[in-house]
């Protein structure tokens, strides 16, 4: 979740210290799909105004059919 360039951001640990993640009891080895509850993001509510560079993240799909897949992203397209 915090390390890996999943989204448009890249890593979130770029914006979110390791120090807010514990202050929200968050693990640092949290999963994407645990920060999702009903297709939508379980951000602590403080970090909204705390990190608002969050709010661009969109929900995730609600899709539970759908099967995850890895796609490499060049640089050079």
């Amino acid at each position: 979740m915090w390390h890996d360039n999943w989204s448009s951001l890249g890593p979130l640990m770029q914006y979110i210290t390791h120090r807010d993640i514990c202050d929200a009891r968050l693990s640092m080895d949290i999963t994407v799909g645990e920060m999702i509850e009903n297709g939508k993001w379980k951000w602590p509510v403080e970090w909204y105004e705390k990190f608002p560079i969050i709010t661009s993240i969109e929900d995730p799909s609600s899709n539970n059919d759908a099967e995850d897949t890895v796609v490499w992203i060049s640089k050079s397209e």
